[in-house]
């Protein structure tokens, strides 16, 4: 089964795990590691590592990410070429959902490849959408 580690800003990561949570069951290996601007990086830096290697079952690591780029996303892909892990920036809820849906189907490149699609498909502009697609009676 592969392990998730969702990583953010603040709380944000805490937040998209307990939202999982209130949806779905979710079984160990899933873990949310929060970045604090103010924090050691040498400390988040040792977290994620230690992270990884305790939830990798032999099948990988899927690490979400909040902002390709910042911080939490940098300090993560000094471990890429080292660590059995993918990366998927911009985590949303949908997101979260359908990497614990399929972490027991998929291996690690096709569930990155689907978290990916799956978080591009629920961006819309529903307003927009509502006026299309509904006439107002």
């Amino acid at each position: 089964m592969v392990g998730i580690i969702i990583l953010g800003h603040a709380k944000m990561s805490f937040g998209l795990l307990e939202a999982a949570k209130e949806i779905m069951a979710i079984k160990p290996g899933v873990v949310a590691i929060p970045y604090r601007s103010q924090g050691n990086i040498s400390e988040f830096e040792a977290r994620i590592k230690h992270e990884i290697a305790n939830i990798d079952e032999g099948e990988g690591v899927l690490v979400l990410t909040d902002i390709y780029g910042a911080t939490p996303t940098n300090v993560v892909l000094k471990f890429i070429n080292e660590m059995h892990i993918e990366v998927v920036t911009g985590v949303n809820l949908p997101m979260v959902l359908e990497a614990i849906t399929h972490r027991e189907t998929l291996g690690l490149p096709h569930l990155a490849m689907k978290v990916e699609q799956r978080s591009k498909a629920c961006i819309v502009n529903a307003g927009e959408y509502f006026r299309c697609h509904h006439v107002a009676k």
